[in-house]
């Protein structure tokens, strides 16, 4: 409102268009908030289920590989001669070895990784989540007020656009009852009267 007591109209059309990428907004939040809290719980999940279990099976699975690995060894070092004769080289049973350990250490390096890897995510998820619920409570209690504060300013512009046309076209078919017996100034004056000679 100006000083002389005259409002400064805005666009409708322009609150109109603000309004609907405000909701689609909303909506954008809205789906990317669900989708990182979903896949906050699915990695939560993954590393104490799965991902554990998974990482235990493997240590074990080469575990036992090594064991077997370093047996075939010990039995074929019992054995001094080949069957064609001269003595084994092992080589074989060797790089079973090699590798089962490679394996085995592998393994064991992502157990750690998982094992550790659940406690710190424990903690960043609790604070992420914290975070997402807070902006979360923004998208569904603030935009849907905002939303609504559009639609009453919109309808307020719309009322008062509406009445000041109507206030115009009275403005200009009423006139004042002086201006009507005012006599215009390019008229000519009346003819004066002679007084009566009888």
């Amino acid at each position: 409102m100006s000083m002389e007591g005259r409002a400064y109209v805005v666009s409708v059309e322009a609150l109109k268009e603000f309004r609907i990428a405000l909701a689609k907004f909303a909506r954008a939040a809205g789906a990317a908030i669900e989708e990182a809290q979903s896949e906050v719980k699915h990695t939560q999940e993954w590393l104490r289920n799965e991902g554990l279990v998974e990482s235990k099976r493997q240590v074990q699975f080469w575990s036992e590989k090594l064991a077997q690995a370093q047996s075939a060894l010990k039995r074929r070092q019992l054995m001094e001669l080949s069957p064609v004769g001269g003595h084994y080289s092992y080589v074989d049973e060797k790089k079973a070895i090699a590798k089962a350990q490679r394996e085995l250490e592998d393994a064991q390096r992502r157990l750690k990784n998982v094992q550790r890897g659940r406690i710190v995510l424990e903690k960043e998820a609790f604070n992420f989540t914290g975070q997402l619920n807070r902006l979360n409570r923004r998208v569904e209690m603030d935009i849907p007020e905002a939303l609504e504060r559009l639609d009453r300013m919109m309808m307020a512009i719309e009322s008062y656009s509406a009445v000041q046309p109507e206030a115009a076209v009275e403005g200009q078919t009423m006139t004042r009852p002086e201006e009507e017996t005012k006599p215009s100034p390019n008229a000519e004056p009346a003819p004066e009267e002679k007084p009566d000679e009888r």
